[in-house]
């Protein structure tokens, strides 16, 4: 009891403490005002008894009010309300405390979420949240790892003897920003509106630009010279800036042949 004068209130440990202090202000509060209307209160029934002349033979009439009373708690229908009241109070009561004492009913501070207190655990959930929508996503892995002291990776991918290394710079700790800078490339699209699953109509896409951004759960396509159509997905991105250990960005990829189909499915 005297160790709660000696507590810090800002330390987050003694929140429990701080709702108890002012349960008790509030419980105080509130009997003093039911206090001085109970006063009140009583007071102008007095008065008004007095004036209606209640004061005159009061052992008569305590009799009649004892004796409507008895007969209105004797009465069948009352007794079975009254039974109906008790057994439903008694059954929440016992609910209560058997789910309190199994731990099947949590207390609000243990089924709270964690908070999140610094812009990085923030960073990291939002990063978080991004790649799970990329979870299950088809098609090969492929990683860019940056070389130390470098900005630039490149994602290498072969195919019909053609080796790809798609120029990739990091943007941020969810974004990165992809180059058309390889000669076997023609240029490079990106796709933001397009959803997994969603056909894409290679022959529709208008030539893309020398650089584009994307994030987490977007793709691009990268369009050779010989035709080949690459579909990309950004699924991950690691950045020592963000607290991660190294620079990566990773990615799942598809490669449409130039005598394939036109519409293809987005990853």
């Amino acid at each position: 009891m005297f160790k709660l004068l000696d507590l810090d209130f800002s330390q987050p440990g003694s929140l429990k403490y701080r709702r108890s202090v002012r349960l008790v202000v509030l419980y105080l509060c509130f009997a003093a005002i039911l206090a001085v209307m109970s006063g009140v209160t009583i007071e102008f029934f007095i008065e008004w008894a007095r004036e209606g002349g209640l004061y005159e033979r009061p052992t008569e009439r305590v009799g009649k009010a004892t004796s409507a009373a008895w007969a209105l708690l004797t009465n069948t229908y009352v007794l079975v309300l009254l039974a109906f009241i008790s057994g439903l109070t008694l059954g929440l009561w016992g609910d209560i405390l058997l789910r309190r004492e199994s731990g099947v009913a949590p207390t609000i501070e243990e089924s709270a979420p964690p908070q999140v207190t610094s812009s990085r655990e923030r960073f990291r959930l939002n990063r978080r949240r991004l790649e799970e929508a990329t979870i299950g996503a088809s098609g090969l892995p492929a990683i860019a790892a940056y070389q130390k002291g470098s900005n630039l990776a490149a994602l290498k991918i072969s195919h019909n003897d053609v080796n790809y290394s798609i120029p990739v710079s990091p943007s941020s700790g969810t974004t990165v920003f992809m180059y058309d800078h390889d000669e076997p490339i023609r240029n490079v699209v990106a796709l933001f509106d397009v959803k997994r699953g969603d056909l894409i109509d290679l022959r529709t896409l208008k030539a893309g630009r020398d650089t584009i951004g994307l994030s987490i759960g977007q793709r691009a396509i990268v369009f050779g010279k010989d035709g080949t159509a690459i579909q990309l997905l950004l699924t991950g991105v690691l950045d020592v800036g963000a607290g991660d250990d190294r620079d990566e960005a990773h990615f799942r990829y598809v490669i449409h042949s130039n005598d394939g189909d036109f519409l293809v499915p987005a990853l």
